[in-house]
């Protein structure tokens, strides 16, 4: 599920977030804006991307899948 967030994130904002630390943040304030949007009532959010893409290249199995065949292979191009 998260590496489907972080697929639809990248593909919807062009922003790339890696599995490890932004990729379960941005998960985990998707679930508050989806299932507690109470708790934010009048409050501003920030969300820091804090780098870590290197991960991405760690999950490359499991992300190929779920992108079209050339995003795929642009993203993770074999050397």
């Amino acid at each position: 599920e998260e590496l489907a967030v972080i697929r639809d994130i990248a593909a919807d904002s062009g922003i790339l977030l890696d599995p490890v630390y932004s990729g379960k943040a941005a998960c985990g304030l998707l679930d508050i804006l989806n299932n507690k949007e109470s708790e934010l009532q009048g409050r501003s959010v920030l969300f820091i991307h804090t780098g870590g893409l290197y991960g991405l290249y760690d999950k490359e199995d499991e992300l190929q899948p779920l992108m079209p065949k050339d995003q795929a292979s642009r993203l993770f191009p074999k050397l």
